[in-house]
């Protein structure tokens, strides 16, 4: 049953999210973005406008060597209460307290080295700290040295050791460590595998109010793990977490609403806790939310909205929205144009995660044989959009496709500092296409033999043969060019360099061709875009600082080319695609692409060509419930 989407909504034990296989890590080390503010000096400390006698007899004591006093006038710097704030001279009255084995401001102390906060980041040092404060039953520092084994930052990642200290804290009543001791339960991680104490662990973090173990205790009521089942008791706990803005709960909360489970049907509010989770970018939520636009469920059909909202679930990289969108783009559903091209570029993408239903597709299409249109020459990687050359999917000098790279003046082979004409080398030379020249291609220099700046021709062949979507990509504005096999590059919109300056990043997109500009000799050819659109046949000063995104694959002709004279003995390339008849208009200066006016058949118009939107797909089973499957347990 193709092109059907129905609203049908999982089995109320289904996750609506899975469980961590672990418990809870930080992302690179096992400290706080900044050291974990710490509890209230033990001391009396007066509060910051007490009288300054009163910061005297604290620093008096501090400096006899009063323990408490340290810490409590390490307190006030770290938090600039009643003095200037400063890192560093907390971090020496920590370490005079921790010295004299003062708890809190070994923890406080272990965090400022694991953070670098007054001091050179060493995370050695700080786990040190931690440990110290730990074995002295400090509740916090144990729970931070369990995470730390967890993470294996600092010390040897050991599941055992992060359950243990976990253990210790959650016993103190610490709610962070609660929560992770029930996921190291729920999960069998560092401990035999036990729903009950999970539950019971979960329930002591949520009742002190923990969004994350209200969730969870929800989930365990939901799929009746470690407590009977109880929609009733799920959607209680997923309130109080999604009233904290929990997204996973705010989710939850909403499907139990499109149920009926556990509250009266309610399509209205299943799009209000939709939407709060989506906003978040929760990507079942987008789905959701996008599927209730669809079907007029709750709020006014809107396929237009729809469409977005399951749009930006696909380009946070879900695969079934991703196959979603190459159905909708194959069938043209709800408003959005037919298009085999975008449909065959969504299916490979949820293809590449193994969406089975999109390699379904792809196979019948006709455009799936278990490999992409990929290949390496020389280390750099390159994809085969159907045209005359293969694209590189990065710039010379980058690393991933949404790296900016290098910038280079056209006909350099360098980067350089700044950009001028009277260090431009190529300027006011009459020169011929340089594509294949080791002493002028940038591609060819740098990348080998192999690789080439593409001809303005190329430049064209792109723009006339390939889909231009305006998105983004590690957070970086660009354009999806799609290929129609649907096989796609991303050019980041890198901007330009001109002296000194780096200008119109996130803006605009330069990209050198290796074809000089007829009318004179001091310019050159150069792909140009915004967020508008896309040009042909721009020229730019070669002085200019560009990006370049090196072709492979068809051969350049052997030049003999002589600077001296300007000579060239055969010509330098030749060039083949279709060729875009020439603009009645140039650039003289960056200024001139905001004011000059663009037409032609590549300018984007309304929401379809401002983003990447959704495609067709097929719901045999309905869509939440597909999304679904892999989430129980």
């Amino acid at each position: 049953m193709a092109g059907m989407l129905l609203l049908a909504t999982p089995a109320f034990g289904q996750k609506p999210i899975k469980k961590p296989e672990k418990p809870i890590k930080t992302t690179t080390t096992a400290a706080p973005s900044r050291p974990a503010t710490p509890k209230p000096p033990k001391v009396n400390v007066q509060p910051s406008d007490s009288p300054v006698s009163e910061l005297d007899k604290l620093r008096r004591d501090a400096e006899q060597g009063d323990a408490e006093a340290q810490y409590a006038l390490g307190f006030r710097y770290y938090n600039g209460d009643g003095v200037t704030q400063s890192y560093s001279e907390a971090v020496k009255w920590f370490t005079k307290a921790a010295a004299q084995g003062e708890d809190m401001a070994q923890f406080v102390l272990g965090g400022c080295y694991v953070g670098g906060y007054g001091v050179a980041q060493d995370v050695e040092e700080g786990v040190k700290w931690w440990r110290k404060a730990a074995v002295q039953g400090n509740a916090d520092a144990q729970y931070w040295l369990g995470l730390s084994y967890a993470n294996g930052t600092g010390v040897p990642e050991s599941s055992t050791e992060a359950a243990r200290w976990y253990a210790k804290a959650a016993e103190q009543g610490q709610a962070d460590a609660q929560l992770s001791l029930g996921v190291c339960y729920d999960c069998g991680y560092g401990v035999t595998q036990d729903y009950t104490e999970a539950v019971k662990w979960y329930r002591k973090a949520a009742d002190q109010g923990l969004a994350d173990a209200q969730f969870s205790l929800g989930m365990c009521y939901a799929n009746g793990i470690g407590v009977p089942q109880s929609e009733a008791e799920a959607v209680k706990w997923w309130r109080k977490a999604a009233e904290q803005g929990n997204a996973d709960a705010q989710y939850g909360l909403g499907l139990c609403y499109a149920n009926g489970d556990g509250v009266s049907q309610n399509s209205t509010e299943a799009v209000k806790w939709y939407k709060m989770a989506a906003e978040q970018g929760h990507t079942l939520a987008e789905m959701g939310l996008g599927l209730c636009y669809f079907a007029g469920e709750g709020v006014t059909q809107d396929f237009e909205e729809g469409v977005k909202w399951y749009h930006k679930a696909a380009e946070q990289g879900d695969a079934d929205a991703q196959n979603g969108m190459g159905g909708l783009y194959e069938q043209g559903l709800f408003g959005v144009s037919q298009s085999t091209q975008l449909a065959l570029y969504w299916y490979r993408q949820a293809a590449e995660q193994g969406n089975e239903e999109a390699i379904e597709a792809l196979q019948r299409l006709g455009y799936y044989n278990g490999s992409s249109s990929t290949g390496t020459e020389s280390g750099h990687e390159w994809v085969d959009l159907g045209l005359s050359v293969k694209w590189a999917t990065c710039n010379v000098g980058a690393s991933s496709p949404s790296e900016y790279g290098s910038y280079y003046a056209w006909g350099e082979t360098q980067p350089k500092a700044s950009y001028t004409e009277s260090n431009s080398s190529r300027y006011n030379m009459s020169m011929p296409d340089i594509a294949g020249f080791a002493s002028y291609d940038a591609a060819y220099n740098n990348w080998g033999s192999s690789w080439r700046l593409p001809t303005k021709a190329e430049i064209n062949e792109l723009i006339s043969k390939c889909h231009w979507v305006w998105t983004t990509k590690d957070g970086v504005s660009g354009y999806a060019v799609i290929g129609q096999n649907g096989n796609s590059i991303f050019l980041p919109a890198a901007g330009y360099r001109s002296g000194t300056e780096l200008n119109k990043v996130g803006e605009f997109g330069d990209y050198w061709t290796s074809t000089p500009y007829e009318g004179d000799s001091q310019n050159a050819y150069y792909l140009y875009f915004n967020i508008e659109s896309y040009y042909k046949d721009w020229h730019d000063p070669r002085i200019t600082g560009q990006p370049i995104r090196p072709v492979y694959g068809k051969t350049v002709a052997s030049i003999t080319y002589n600077a001296q004279t300007s000579q060239k003995s055969k010509t330098a390339y030749s060039n083949s695609g279709t060729t875009a008849k020439k603009s009645s208009s140039t650039k003289s200066s960056k200024k001139s692409k905001k004011s000059k006016q663009k037409t032609g058949p590549h300018k984007r118009k309304g929401v379809v060509a401002a983003k990447v939107i959704l495609s067709t797909v097929f719901f045999p089973y309905g869509l939440l419930s597909l999304m679904m499957d892999s989430y129980s347990y």
